[in-house]
């Protein structure tokens, strides 16, 4: 029951991933939105601070005074935007075996992160051939490897321009179909494997 066409974007809700903004930037797009994660369709039980998560004098006070966590402050504004949207579809969690599936279905893959570790969806898009726009983060930047189209993730305009630049520039979209499924070469098994294993000759060889 997925639309023709729509944004993807797989995890969780956390404030580094920078959902509002991809809502907005999809509504400006005028494009569905279509979000995968456990988080995202329960946020409803995760707004508010509860007993179990109480570790210290801070965090009773949020509790008394009802004031959200610092870092979960932003679910509020999400449960907001979510209220009544029509064009967001929460898919809550998604089984491994069918991520693929989701992602092949997808028009567009973003991710719209303040900052990441990783970013292994990013991966993950590239190998089912979809379109990727993620945000200038250190981390994606590094991990696209220019297989993608890059928003500033502070900037909505920006953001709903790369997503619909994407969805109607086929060249555009091509080339860079093409381009993720060069750069999976670099995160192939094979080669993590043979770079691990200069890693152990290195340590070996140094003692």
């Amino acid at each position: 029951n997925l639309p023709d066409k729509f944004v993807f974007n797989l995890g969780d809700i956390n404030y580094n991933k920078n959902i509002p903004t991809l809502i907005d930037a999809c509504e400006m797009a005028k494009v569905p939105l279509v979000l995968g994660g456990k988080q995202a369709l329960e946020i409803e039980d995760m707004s508010l601070l509860n007993l179990m998560d109480i570790s210290g004098p801070q965090d009773w006070l949020r509790f008394l005074f009802d004031i959200p966590h610092p870092e979960h402050a932003h679910y509020e504004k999400l449960l907001v935007k979510f209220k009544n949207n029509k064009n967001i579809f929460r898919l809550g969690y998604v089984p491994d075996e069918d991520v693929s599936d989701v992602m092949n279905l997808a028009s567009v893959y973003c991710q719209p992160s303040y900052y990441e570790g990783f970013g292994l969806s990013v991966i993950h898009a590239f190998a089912c051939g979809t379109p990727v726009v993620i945000t200038k983060t250190n981390a994606l930047v590094e991990i696209a490897g220019g297989a993608s189209l890059i928003a500033d993730p502070n900037d909505i305009n920006d953001m709903a321009e790369k997503i619909t630049k994407m969805l109607k520039d086929n060249k555009t979209q091509k080339e860079l179909i093409d381009k993720g499924f060069e750069r999976l070469k670099d995160f192939s098994s094979e080669k993590m494997a043979n770079e691990m294993i200069k890693v152990y000759e290195g340590v070996v060889g140094s003692k």
